[in-house]
């Protein structure tokens, strides 16, 4: 079990330091890829991420107003 917790660790690691290589190596080529990286999320996903802000706002407002909110460790005996 740790040992798939230190891979996710090492992958993720890798990750971040192509990317801020990237960043600092040959930043035009980046932003570039960046805004198209971003142009195609909100071109093609715009869609699933307000119905995923509306899921989550929903599920928020349900927690506020149940029965749930009452029993908070925080708010007392």
């Amino acid at each position: 079990m740790m040992n798939n917790k230190k891979s996710v660790f090492y992958v993720s690691l890798a990750f971040s330091l192509v990317l801020i290589s990237l960043g600092a190596f040959i930043p035009d080529k980046l932003e570039a890829f960046s805004n198209y990286s971003l142009g195609f999320i909100y071109n093609n996903l715009g869609w699933f991420i307000l119905g995923a802000v509306f899921i989550f706002f929903s599920f928020c407002m349900y927690l506020g107003f149940s029965k749930v909110w009452s029993y908070s460790a925080w708010r007392g005996q």
